[in-house]
């Protein structure tokens, strides 16, 4: 039997707050989450419960959550790019057992951490283990925060981002030199890796050549263009600001019910 997860004192106080806000002020359960079921002394998961232990998975992946309600077909973007990710998706399953990743590269926001998040939650209803966080925050995790380092280490499919930031501090160089050996390591030990970032393909292929090599025979190269998103969003921000956060958003709960289905069968 897998050890129960601990939740980092952060991601702990993020779940309470989901709680409370979701389950806690539920008026179908009375907040226990559970409804009993017509045979006695019995009970089913109420709606609040299902879409909660959703959640919980997405904090625990360390998936932001400006993403919580974002669906591919929410994004707009080029239709080639959203063939892409379904068609990805369409063979997660086989790309887990291989190990293919993907390889986003662009310049900002024009949607490569977006097509991340869509596939890490895809495959979060599925059942698979997801971890997502930048290179700056690895980096930090390895020299300071052993035991954070190996829980961004855990997952099944590894949302790396951020891969062309530089982390500026003494002795920073030697640790980022050595991605190349992890990112390596990950991938040999048959992780998906998905990859995003900013550098131009010349700049990965002069970051590091084995790392290039290696990318190019477990991850497809899918070159992004597009309007930068920042600016639609600055667009939205009064709109977003006058707004609470809504936990049962369309998308969370479809997400959600799919996720619970999947792993009751």
């Amino acid at each position: 039997m897998s050890e129960a997860y601990v939740y980092s004192e952060e991601k702990k106080k993020i779940v309470l707050d989901i709680r409370n806000s979701l389950v806690e002020s539920c008026e179908d359960c009375k907040g226990t989450g559970y409804i009993p079921a017509s045979t006695e002394g019995c009970v089913y998961r109420c709606d609040c419960m299902v879409i909660f232990r959703y959640l919980k998975e997405l904090v625990k992946a360390g998936i932001p959550k400006d993403y919580w309600s974002l669906s591919l077909k929410r994004l707009s973007v080029d239709e080639s790019y959203k063939l892409i990710i379904k068609k990805y998706i369409k063979l997660l399953d086989n790309a887990v057992t291989k190990g293919m990743g993907l390889t986003f590269v662009g310049t900002n926001g024009v949607g490569k951490t977006s097509f991340m998040q869509v596939i890490g939650k895809e495959a979060i209803v599925r059942g698979y283990s997801v971890r997502y966080f930048t290179l700056p925050a690895y980096i930090t995790a390895i020299m300071d925060k052993p035991k954070l380092a190996a829980d961004y280490s855990a997952g099944q499919i590894i949302l790396l981002d951020e891969l062309d930031k530089r982390y500026q501090r003494e002795g920073s160089k030697f640790v980022s030199m050595k991605m190349d050996e992890i990112i390596r390591d990950w991938m040999n030990s048959g992780k998906v890796v998905i990859i995003s970032t900013n550098w131009k393909v010349s700049e990965i292929k002069d970051f590091s050549k084995s790392l290039w090599s290696l990318l190019n025979r477990r991850n497809e190269i899918v070159l992004v263009k597009g309007e930068d998103f920042g600016k639609i969003l600055k667009d939205s921000y009064w709109n977003r600001l006058s707004k609470s956060f809504n936990y049962r958003d369309k998308h969370i709960i479809e997400s959600a019910f799919r996720r619970e289905n999947l792993i009751q069968n």
